[in-house]
């Protein structure tokens, strides 16, 4: 859920995913009065950023601003929204209506592709017809029609006996799954359906849980538990599905066992107790907290883990790529290369990034490209000044300016290579930092490069002579 909060970017996905599994949390962990207040504040922020992106169609573009509908993430976004009606949360009807037209006319509209590479879209339609059913508001003709289609993906037909049993067609959703693996095989989507190996597992735990099925849920929530609990990277569709499905299953069995444990660290000592899956301490003194002594008085086996968070020192970044390249440099207003590390005040000029995808992959898709600046310099309005000339820069399908920092959202073809021109100015006196500059695909932690930051200086036209 840290992760989860403290992700920076806001497209369709990314802004359900923060706010999903905040719906189901306190089944899972013991929060406090102010916790579950920032979580409703935080649920509240997710449906009016929704509302803003929601197009004349009835379904969310990708980004604020965008003019077609993204296919999952409507669905998805939709989804969060019913769920977030189910636990109180005040949902405009005419937001919610336009929504389940869109939903209702792309799943009467939709065809099975016959490429198998196009499979995905057989997923999306059963997430879609899910989506209705939830609603109150089931397409049957399109759900039997995709049921007895042969190119259905074994994925699309978790989602789809999901869709049913939310009609109450419980039998039908067991004769659909019946014979298939809950084995998924490893990949990642970088976009589409932003899915992963993970995030199918959530979903099979979806449609168990939809199926009253405790046994298979408990085998796979223990699964998705442990896969969470790694350190390796994961996306944000991936911890978003994966929380939601374990809370969904964690309330359908009701509370856990009743928890009775006592704790000392260092001067800190307390005690736990109650029927919460998930206790969270924090350390009051964490650098003399020396030894932790755990005792469960428990009726059953108790894990602990110690969570360390924290930044790299200033100047401690590394320079690193994989599958992309990235080249960051600076112009002065005439074009010629510029040593940043002491500016004239009042000086303007460009900060250059050039991405290059050297084709060992394929295309990629939502790559996005972070520029974090200095306090001391300050970020020219380039959309109301335009970038013309030997200054224009390729544009991005999306771009976030904010007081310190842009972040370019884009794709980029094979073999292709864009270069993004932001203008700035020397404004501040005085000795400042400046941040690593990355660029990443969003949805794999295999396409990235970093170029570490630097101390930079502004000074007076004086300072300069000297």
């Amino acid at each position: 859920m840290h992760y989860l909060l403290t992700y920076p970017h806001g497209c369709v996905e990314q802004t359900t995913s923060r706010a999903f599994p905040q719906l189901y949390l306190g089944s899972l962990v013991d929060m406090t009065d102010q916790e579950e207040e920032r979580a409703r504040q935080n649920v509240d922020a997710a449906i009016t950023r929704l509302m803003q992106m929601q197009i004349s169609s009835g379904g969310f573009g990708y980004w604020p601003g965008s003019n077609t509908s993204s296919d999952w993430g409507s669905s998805y976004a939709g989804h969060f929204l019913l769920e977030a009606e189910r636990e109180g949360y005040d949902i405009p009807s005419g937001f919610k209506d336009r929504w389940i037209r869109y939903q209702k006319q792309a799943a009467a509209s939709f065809e099975m592709p016959n490429q198998k590479n196009l499979r995905n879209l057989g997923l999306a339609q059963a997430y879609r017809l899910y989506t209705l059913a939830l609603a109150g508001k089931p397409e049957v003709g399109s759900m039997n029609r995709l049921n007895s289609t042969e190119e259905i993906s074994p994925r699309a037909k978790w989602m789809l006996a999901s869709a049913y049993a939310q009609m109450g067609q419980k039998q039908e959703a067991e004769k659909l799954i019946a014979g298939l693996s809950t084995q998924v095989e490893e990949y990642r989507e970088l976009d589409y359906t932003y899915g992963s190996s993970l995030r199918d597992r959530a979903l099979i735990l979806m449609t168990y849980t939809d199926l009253g099925n405790t046994t298979k849920s408990l085998e796979l929530t223990k699964v998705i538990a442990k896969r969470l609990n790694t350190t390796r990277w994961l996306s944000t569709q991936e911890v978003s599905f994966s929380l939601m499905a374990i809370s969904r299953y964690q309330k359908s069995v009701g509370g856990a066992d009743a928890l009775q444990v006592e704790y000392e660290v260092g001067a800190q000592k307390g005690s736990i107790s109650g029927g919460k899956g998930m206790y969270v301490v924090k350390l009051t003194d964490p650098e003399k907290a020396g030894d932790i002594q755990i005792k469960n008085n428990s009726g059953g086996a108790v894990f602990v883990n110690v969570i360390r968070r924290g930044v790299p020192e200033v100047s401690e970044e590394i320079s690193e790529s994989n599958n992309l390249i990235m080249k960051v440099s600076y112009l002065d207003a005439d074009g010629y290369p510029l040593d940043v590390s002491s500016l004239k005040q009042g000086s303007d000029f460009i900060a250059e990034v050039t991405v290059n995808n050297p084709g060992h992959l394929d295309h990629y898709q939502n790559l996005v490209l972070s520029q974090v600046f200095p306090s001391g310099w300050e970020i020219r309005n380039q959309r109301i000044e335009g970038m013309e000339g030997q200054f224009a820069s390729d544009e991005p399908d999306y771009q976030d300016i904010r007081d310190d920092r842009v972040y370019s959202y884009f794709n980029l073809r094979r073999n292709a290579v864009k270069t993004f021109r932001i203008k700035l100015n020397a404004a501040y006196l005085g000795k400042f930092y400046l941040p690593a500059t990355s660029c990443e695909a969003m949805y794999s932690e295999d396409i990235y490069a970093r170029e570490k930051g630097q101390w930079v200086e502004v000074v007076s036209g004086d300072e300069l002579a000297q």
